[in-house]
């Protein structure tokens, strides 16, 4: 039958994904799986140490052939041709591509577990075969989507975890302090649509996260990219590759002079395991604390006291007395701002841990299966509200952005704060601001980027008429007022193509199908000197009258059915 599904091995912490085009279900693919698993103690370690050496070799030939640039080139290399038969660049975080598989099977050479779609999780060496007991086991859980093993059925000496141990949190701060509730405010144009893009990031690495992410130390290389990523988009210091599909009808464009200088072609995958000689893979540092400019950012599972007190330390072992921290997890951000209090002593403003998005570490399947529970007969199986919330991503409004992303709203603001202190200090010049904003119109972007530091004045100017890419800019926005703002709409902008000065009303208009002719299309590039494409996260925006809306914004409670 035309059951597709993808078969995965781990090793060395990457993941090596092959498409299965027919018969994936657990009867019939996921019997081969486990029969290719020897049962004999001697055998079972033979058959793990060959398949571990071969894997070896398959890292090796990926990175002498394919992983490592050179020559400063910033395209993927013709010699990746060798590798087709995987789905993706095999790496430490996993795209996940949607090609239709409704099962999946990971065989993680590294902890001997294989899991079986996400969830169901068998030691590897353990499997129970008699009576196919491991088929029979597998049963829904009270949780709407996800499978668990029944522990009335299967013994728990079979089953496993893939999930880190919990961190020991503390509340203790060891410096004077003072809570404070951080700006979230969104009502700018700038704001509002970094705000969007970093909640279509999270939206389109949710499976990543779901799965993998308790499996993830902070010093972890997913870890340290989705993080960068993160602070990269909030502090305005991404760029929006503007993008057509390949086979673009031209006369279908929203905008045809963007539309023939956009590009076809994307930097190398934003996850890949790409790097130039002598260097670590990806975009981010290798340190899990590390300044964004004059912003220490500092990465931690689950931000507490403890990592106040040790981002604190460290900036001030700096030399710093006055600066800003961010200390960040994927599920959940706290801001700081550290200076000298009484007796010149440090005194840090601190907010509470605030949750970026409607995900929840609970909601990860890398747990035990008891920690999902079977479902009884006869139970209504639900879905948790964060998880309806992610579901229902084509009509997130201007609400579901302040109230749903909090964190990575408040995360903006600061960033935002950062920028203006930081161009405070610079000297305004002697030309008139008229001039300053007309020398800002012929500008390229890469310049653009820069004049956001020149000057308080003319960061003010360029943040007025906001870059998107090399044609595009936010000349006004949101584009109603902000006190009339109807908050149950999609985020919608002015927009002016530089070029052509067309004025062009745009609203978001995500779609489940990536690119589209009739919509601006951007892709989040992240990294500096090698630049990453975050290709499955393509920002949409369309003819304000012209998207599809739907009706009023979605209501949530929790637990609420499907």
């Amino acid at each position: 039958m035309g059951t597709r599904g993808l078969i995965i091995v781990r090793f060395n912490r990457r993941y090596y994904a092959r498409y299965n085009h027919s018969d994936s279900y657990f009867e019939a693919l996921g019997s081969w799986i486990v029969a290719e698993i020897p049962t004999d103690p001697e055998e079972y370690r033979a058959w793990l140490v060959r398949t571990r050496a071969e894997y070896a070799a398959l890292e090796r030939d990926l990175e002498n052939e394919v992983y490592e640039l050179r020559d400063d080139v910033d395209s993927i290399p013709d010699s990746y041709h060798g590798f087709r038969d995987f789905v993706e660049f095999p790496s430490e975080l996993p795209s996940m591509p949607d090609v239709g598989a409704q099962y999946t099977y990971i065989t993680n050479l590294d902890q001997e577990i294989l899991t079986m779609n996400g969830s169901i999780h068998w030691k590897l060496s353990n499997i129970p075969r008699q009576g196919n007991l491991w088929l029979h086991a597998i049963k829904k859980s009270i949780h709407k989507g996800k499978l668990t093993i029944s522990s009335e059925t299967c013994p728990e000496e079979h089953m496993a975890s893939l999930a880190l141990a919990p961190s020991t949190l503390s509340n203790e701060i060891k410096y004077n302090y003072r809570l404070v509730v951080p700006k979230a405010n969104i009502e700018a144009a700038p704001k509002m649509f970094l705000t969007y893009v970093l909640s279509r990031v999270l939206k389109n690495y949710q499976s990543q996260i779901t799965q993998f992410a308790m499996e993830w130390t902070a010093e972890s290389f997913p870890f340290r990219e989705l993080c960068f990523a993160f602070v990269s988009i909030a502090s305005d210091k991404a760029r929006f590759h503007p993008y057509v599909r390949r086979r673009i009808q031209l006369d279908r464009c929203i905008d045809r002079e963007w539309a023939q200088t956009a590009d076809e072609r994307l930097p190398i995958p934003f996850g890949a395991m790409f790097h130039r000689p002598g260097e670590p893979p990806g975009v981010s540092p290798v340190e899990t604390i590390y300044w964004l400019d004059d912003v220490l950012v500092s990465l931690t599972r689950v931000p507490d006291g403890t990592s106040v007190t040790r981002a604190v330390s460290y900036g001030v072992g700096q030399g710093r007395n006055h600066f800003q921290i961010v200390i960040l997890s994927i599920f959940e951000v706290i801001l700081a701002e550290v200076l000298l209090g009484d007796e010149n002593k440090p005194f840090v403003k601190v907010s509470k841990p605030i949750k970026l998005s409607p995900l929840r570490m609970d909601y990860c399947t890398s747990f035990h299966p008891r920690e999902r529970p079977e479902a009884e007969t006869g139970m209504k199986r639900r879905r948790r509200r964060g998880e309806l919330i992610m579901m229902s991503h084509c009509r997130w409004t201007v609400r579901t952005l302040g109230e749903e992303f909090l964190g990575f709203a408040a995360l903006v603001n600061f960033f935002e704060v950062a920028g203006n202190r930081r161009a405070a200090t610079k000297s305004s010049g002697r030309l008139p601001t008229e001039l300053y904003e007309q020398i800002l119109d012929f500008v390229d972007h890469e310049t653009w980027i820069s004049c956001l530091d020149v000057s308080r004045q003319i960061r003010y100017l360029c943040l007025r008429r906001f870059r998107l890419d090399h044609q595009m800019r936010i000349v006004t926005g949101p584009s109603v007022l902000p006190q009339e703002m109807d908050r149950e709409h999609l985020p919608s902008f002015d927009a002016e193509n530089i070029q052509s000065g067309r004025s062009i009303p745009i609203m978001a208009a995500p779609s489940r199908f990536g690119p589209r002719d009739d919509t601006y299309n951007w892709i989040p590039e992240i990294g500096n000197d090698l630049k990453m494409a975050m290709e499955d996260v393509v920002i949409q925006f369309g003819l304000q009258g012209e998207v599809s809306v739907g009706s009023d914004s979605p209501t949530w409670t929790s637990d609420e059915d499907e």
